[in-house]
């Protein structure tokens, strides 16, 4: 039966080609011309003029004589040879066109197409034999797998399309796929408007597919990842991928997408690199499940990712990176950020930078060697020769760590943990506030945008720890621990300072109020201060001389209520002779005066006049003085520019007691003159010399020991009248005068 089959076969061949193509060039077989007739069973084969090898060879249950240009085929079958007569695909269709002298076939009908390595099927399509190329018009499937007995399920790719086309000449099968194209694979799937794939003939690779190029609205899913991109160029065989054209990419295990110039992605290592050009910077975005948090946005010019299973995502972040979000802004040298993966919400685990970083946020502009990001504690941490500056007050900080709290708009400076030589510095500018320049109506002058003077050389303030908030235009920061002060108006040493600060749009924010806590000690020209608590008032408006408002700051001293015994004091200049003695009798013990109470006040006015306060069970020490009163206030001055502050006026009131030398004195006011050496007491006052029993008593009792001279006066601080009395010394008996006389004789 076979030799019968062949040999039917064979006089159908040769029929075919005698009564229907009949050669016009012999051999070559360059032209045809077609007789009338029709076959069955035929075979038309093709070969290479150069070669001779077979190039195709085309076979049909029926052949229809239409035209010279026009014949019906019927049960086509099509092979195409490559090479030494080595078959490399099949083309079938139910009908199909042929055109003889174009060597050219159309169809309406369907086509299936069948190679080594891959699998093809449509409606509609047409083939030219010498373009070696096939189209497919409608419903394009197909499918690319490894032929091999090693293939795997896996190693399978399927395509679907409205239109697509085969080139087989050359090295590769060239696929074409058209309009609404859909790819598949085990790893893989693709959505675009054309793409096309490039297979190695036979199919005999690692992978069916040497390379798929998809253009136009790509949409790619891989492992994890969904991409968009113009144009995606895929190397199966190499597990890489290269995303151009405005392309993006979502992990959706983390849901943090990227973009860039372009967007290289390795399936192997699942490594994901996402790169700069002058048109577009490599940037990713993170979402969190946090409200607080919300969108991060970060730029570089490279940006890799990492992360596959379980594992948690990781970003590498290369060349001026930026980082954005609702609340802070920064940058850096290179940045590595961790998003965790399959906790069903998206969620940044940490963000760390390094490398020249600079932060902004509502707190100010700050700088470090190294930044990090805790998403879950709402912090951001700068560190390694950190510092803050606040372009609203002026403030700026030096530290070793500078932690911002987002959430609350709070934050905290924080020198190196364990080193007793590292300190926070900071430096806070001294303005008058926007109140006391509104008293001085100095709103158009240049005070309100210079601050109180051009001597001010603003705050100094070392400390271990800031804690700084901010509401709005007001400023809170509380010093903490080995608290050191130095400024124009007063050093100080305490535990704890707290400076309170309120913004004005047009001198900046000023420093409203300090409060110092624990063992305060303070310092300047002519005094020294100790208290539990001091509160400072740098700049505030007061009425001066005449009606006038003038700037003065301000100081207040008190015990802590659960700490009464704990009273302020303040060390002045010594206070010399009160006047009490008499010039040749004035006390050699020059110590300075200390002044103890409950409550202190100092105010400081722009003309270098202080003045001091206190009230309460005041006591007076130094210089061999000794008193007690009420209340006491003090003003110090200096004579000149260049000397120093002394003291140039005592006020006393509320049961004066007083003592220095050999006179003690009671009165209810009494006001020291130190540079006069004189005191004037008013009020039932009362002198009595130790000395020699002497009592001197009046409404007004001056005493002067610069003239030496006493004066008397018998009106009294409410204005009544009473005589001044003198008790002198008793003279003795006469029986004692006649003795001390014999005694001189």
């Amino acid at each position: 039966m076979r030799k019968i089959f062949r040999a039917t076969l064979l006089k159908a061949s040769v029929f075919l080609a005698a009564s229907i193509f009949v050669s016009e060039a012999g051999a070559a077989g360059r032209g045809f011309t077609m007789l009338p007739g029709t076959v069955k069973n035929f075979e038309l084969p093709n070969f290479n003029e150069k070669s001779g090898w077979k190039e195709w060879e085309l076979f049909g249950d029926s052949a229809e004589y239409i035209d010279d240009s026009r014949v019906d085929v019927k049960g086509l079958l099509l092979k195409l040879y490559e090479g030494s007569n080595v078959l490399k695909a099949e083309i079938k269709s139910d009908s199909a066109v042929l055109n003889p002298s174009t060597k050219k076939v159309e169809s309406g009908a369907k086509i299936f197409v069948e190679g080594n390595g891959f699998y093809l099927e449509g409606r509609g399509w047409n083939w030219n034999g010498p373009a070696k190329t096939t189209r497919v018009l409608n419903d394009v499937r197909a499918r690319f797998s490894r032929p091999d007995k090693e293939a795997k399920p896996s190693d399978k790719t399927e395509v679907e399309s409205a239109e697509a086309s085969i080139s087989y000449g050359g090295n590769t099968n060239k696929f074409s796929f058209e309009k609404d194209v859909v790819v598949k694979g085990d790893d893989l799937h693709v959505e675009c408007d054309a793409i096309r794939i490039d297979a190695e003939k036979g199919g005999s690779g690692s992978s069916p597919v040497n390379e798929i190029e998809a253009e136009g609205n790509v949409l790619m899913r891989r492992e994890g990842i969904e991409a968009h991109a113009g144009i995606a160029s895929i190397w199966p065989s190499k597990d890489y991928a290269l995303l151009t054209r405005k392309p993006s990419l979502t992990d959706l295990k983390s849901k943090a997408t990227l973009a860039g110039d372009k967007i290289e992605i390795w399936k192997g290592s699942g490594k994901i690199v996402a790169s700069s050009s002058k048109e577009a910077r490599a940037l990713a975005v993170f979402q969190h499940s946090d409200p607080q948090e919300g969108r991060v946005s970060i730029v570089a010019d490279k940006i890799d990712m990492l992360g596959g299973g379980n594992k948690d995502s990781v970003f590498n972040f290369v060349g001026n990176v930026k980082i954005i979000t609702s609340d802070f802004a920064a940058s850096c040298d290179k940045l590595k950020a961790v998003a965790k993966s399959g906790s069903g919400k998206p969620e940044l685990i940490s963000i760390e930078g390094e490398g020249n970083v600079k932060f902004t946020n509502s707190s100010g502009d700050a700088k470090s060697d190294f930044l990090k990001v805790y998403p879950s504690r709402s912090e951001v941490e700068l560190f390694g020769n950190a510092s803050l500056e606040d372009g609203k007050s002026g403030m700026k900080v030096r530290s070793h760590k500078v932690v911002f709290e987002r959430a609350s708009d709070k934050g905290r400076a924080l020198s190196r943990e364990g080193d007793r030589s590292s300190f926070v510095i900071t430096t806070i500018p001294e303005t008058a506030s926007a109140e006391a320049l509104d008293d001085l109506d100095l709103k158009n002058s240049k005070v309100r945008k210079q601050g109180s003077g051009k001597g001010d050389m603003g705050t100094l303030i070392k400390s271990r720890r800031i804690d700084f908030s901010r509401s709005g235009e007001k400023l809170s920061a509380v010093f903490k621990e080995d608290v050191s002060v130095k400024s124009s108006s007063a050093n100080a040493l305490c535990d704890e300072l707290e400076v309170f600060a309120v913004g004005d749009e047009n001198i900046g924010t000023s420093v409203r109020k300090i409060t110092a806590r624990g063992d305060v000690r303070m310092s300047n020209e002519g005094y020294f201060a100790s208290s539990k608590i001091a509160e400072i008032y740098p700049k505030v408006g007061v009425e001066g001389r005449g009606g006038k408002r003038e700037l003065r700051r301000y100081i207040e001293m008190y015990a802590p209520e659960n700490s009464p015994d704990s009273r302020p004091s303040v060390t002045l200049p010594p206070v010399g002779n009160i006047g009490l003695n008499s010039a040749d009798e004035i006390s050699k013990d020059s110590s300075p005066t200390v002044i103890t109470s409950d409550r202190q006040y100092l105010s400081s006015s722009g003309d270098g006049t202080d003045r001091y306060f206190f009230e309460g069970n005041v006591e007076v020490r130094g210089s061999g003085l000794n008193a007690d009163c009420d209340k006491i206030e003090v003003v110090m001055k200096s004579i000149s520019s260049r000397s120093k502050k002394r003291i140039s006026q005592i006020a006393m009131s509320g049961e004066v007691k007083m003592e220095q030398g050999l006179k003690r004195a009671e009165c209810d006011r009494a006001d020291i003159f130190p540079d006069a050496q004189m005191v004037v007491m008013r009020g039932n006052a009362f002198v009595f010399n130790k000395e020699d029993n002497t009592r001197v008593a009046g409404p007004r009792l001056t005493y002067n020991a610069g003239t030496r001279r006493i004066s008397m006066e018998q009106s009294d601080l409410e204005g009544a009248v009473s005589r001044p009395t003198i008790v002198l010394p008793s003279f003795g008996t006469a029986k004692d005068i006649r003795d001390k006389r014999k005694e001189k004789e």
